[in-house]
């Protein structure tokens, strides 16, 4: 599937929850760092695999440039490295692409409240390891 369809879908969906509003679309992560310093958006929902930018590097300078604007990432992959690596970097929430749309939904709306959220599809007790005493 293209990204631009997948982009775009993932726009409408928001748009026509009635929920939020989109305020701007862009395909690389050297756009959406340009697009959010210039609207200033409560959220910002991005995919993990943006191509020019990684979003692991949009996520360091966004935090490094402490606009505000709350963080949704958007993955395929659900390794412990990925997951631990996109909120070390500031991400503020994280969802599956194969996960429902409430789970998006619920995702902008804790962030955007302050709060943090990972999809509930994941094993938190496989990705938060607690350390062994001794």
């Amino acid at each position: 599937m293209g990204e631009d369809l997948v982009r775009e879908a993932f726009a409408a969906l928001i748009e026509t929850s009635g929920l939020y509003s989109v305020t701007g679309q862009c395909g690389d992560g050297f756009a959406a760092l340009r697009m959010v310093q210039a609207l200033l958006p409560v959220a910002a929902v991005v995919d993990l695999d943006l191509p020019k930018l990684h979003t692991m590097e949009l996520l360091s300078k966004l935090q490094a440039l402490r606009l505000g604007v709350r963080t949704v990432v958007i993955a395929s992959r659900q390794d412990r490295k990925t997951i631990l690596e996109v909120l070390r970097c500031g991400a503020n929430g994280l969802v599956l692409r194969s996960g429902p749309a409430k789970h998006l939904f619920d995702a902008i709306g804790q962030t955007t409240n302050g709060g943090v959220y990972i999809t509930p599809l994941l094993d938190l007790e496989k990705i938060f390891v607690p350390l062994k005493a001794g």
